[in-house]
């Protein structure tokens, strides 16, 4: 049974043993029930799993960062006088497998290894990465063991957060669960619906939820970059200088100091093998991916040279701030279809005060923190200011690790003392903090919800996601 094209659906799917059967049954990707079971649920806890996660400070993985729990844990039930009443959380999938677009070049990188290194007089290093083979050859794009315990602990650290709201066995009118038709994200809402619903459902402590995936083609709510936007092609896709642009930091002193370190280390007098920027970001690639996956790599050992993992680090920052961040307004602005939503569901008062769950990827929450002005530098991240940089706000690591999340939570402030154009707040968790937002009417991190509705008007000027992609 394949998943249909076309319009929304809704999935029953059980929790079952293997947290993922269903997801992987449905969608025909994934792992099933004995692999789910040899990962350990039932044999660790959280803060067992939590303690494996850490990873050294100089490790510098990008969008590939698993996800820390670093943010303390507390009730935020009652803040400021208020309750919380709602809950719309949006999340990143779980840690995950390479995608079908680097296998191609994991694969031509080995044939490369062999042929420059084998049969020849090595230095240490080298004889020890020609060993190497590429791990990655099945199971593309979807999440690991780790990724499900991300999402899993995840879940049991906001029913901390907020147990009032979290804390209840499951409903389709209390919750609801929609995701993108992937199998990672698939697997996500299930992992988390497990920490939130262990133990309370009717198949031996397991239970079903209803999860709602639309077709990928025709997912404006968590795909929206996906979806045609002419200006944006314009501004971003095809436009020649800022590729250019982009291309040129390869060409830094700062990225080719990293390749003249790898170069001594593998091939001091340059007889064997040529080390190039380009192959510089290939072994980087290697070294975060088996990191997130395997939680060890010895290409991370390459990069252990004063501040080099954070120097090609800032080669995946620069170009996702350009096309997933701040670089243009369009690209934040497709957003608006999402962000709609959400203030949609905290002003629609016909309905019940329903608890919205939706699992997406790093192209959706990256503009949507974009969209409300989160972790934003005073100038633009450029191929020319990498030591200006090295403080910027904006490192994609710290936004969009593995698992990362943004978090709306509606406060009812009616029983205290505020005035009629605050008897309801928002305050926004991203990656478990509250964050301080900036609007002209309120600044801070409890703002009324008249103020959210008001700059969103402002910065869209009442446009569709259709009106404002028009060229």
């Amino acid at each position: 049974m394949a998943l249909e094209a076309g319009s929304s659906l809704v999935l029953q799917c059980m929790l079952m043993a293997g947290l993922g059967l269903l997801a992987s049954y449905v969608i025909n990707k994934g792992t099933g029930v004995s692999d789910f079971q040899s990962s350990g649920l039932h044999q660790q806890t959280c803060k067992e799993f939590i303690a494996k996660t850490k990873i050294p400070p100089w490790m510098r993985m990008s969008t590939k960062t698993p996800y820390q729990f670093d943010a303390p844990v507390k009730d935020e039930s009652i803040v400021d006088g208020c309750s919380a009443v709602q809950l719309y959380g949006v999340f990143r999938h779980g840690a995950r497998f390479p995608t079908d677009k680097y296998i191609p070049k994991f694969n031509d990188f080995e044939e490369e290894l062999q042929k420059k290194l084998t049969g020849r007089v090595l230095t240490p290093t080298a004889a020890k990465l020609r060993e190497w083979k590429n791990p990655f050859t099945v199971q593309h794009g979807a999440e690991t063991r780790r990724g499900l315990w991300e999402q899993y602990c995840l879940a049991k650290r906001f029913q901390e957060r907020f147990p009032e709201l979290l804390h209840k066995n499951y409903s389709a009118d209390a919750f609801s669960f929609k995701s993108t038709q992937k199998s990672r994200t698939l697997r996500s809402a299930l992992s988390f619906a497990q920490g939130l619903f262990e133990d309370t459902g009717p198949l031996n402590g397991y239970q079903p939820i209803d999860l709602e995936s639309t077709d990928l083609d025709h997912d404006l709510l968590l795909r929206f970059f996906d979806e045609e936007c002419p200006l944006y092609d314009r501004r971003v896709t095809n436009n020649e200088t800022l590729s250019a642009l982009l291309k040129s930091y390869l060409d830094s002193s700062e990225m080719k100091a990293v390749a003249r370190n790898i170069q001594s280390v593998i091939d001091p007098e340059q007889e064997l093998w040529n080390i190039t920027t380009e192959t510089v970001v290939t072994m980087y690639q290697i070294c975060i991916f088996e990191v997130a996956v395997y939680r060890k790599s010895n290409w991370c050992s390459l990069f252990e040279e004063d501040d080099d993992m954070a120097i090609v680090e800032y080669n995946n920052d620069l170009k996702t701030y350009w096309k997933k961040g701040y670089g243009f307004d369009i690209v934040w602005k497709r957003s608006i279809p999402l962000v709609s939503d959400i203030l949609k569901t905290f002003t629609d008062t016909n309905l019940e005060r329903q608890m919205k769950l939706r699992f997406a990827h790093a192209e959706t929450l990256l503009p949507l923190a974009a969209f409300f002005g989160l972790y934003k530098d005073d100038i633009p991240l450029l191929p020319t200011n990498y030591e200006e940089m090295k403080k910027r706000h904006f490192a994609v690591r710290n936004i969009v690790p593995f698992s990362s999340s943004a978090v709306f939570v509606l406060y009812d402030c009616s029983w205290s003392e505020a005035s009629e154009d605050e008897l309801f707040k928002v305050r926004l968790l991203f990656n478990e903090v509250p964050m301080s937002v900036q609007f002209p009417s309120c600044s801070g991190s409890l703002c009324p919800l008249s103020a959210w509705l008001q700059y969103t008007a402002q910065v869209t000027e009442g446009q569709s996601f259709t009106q404002m992609c028009s060229v």
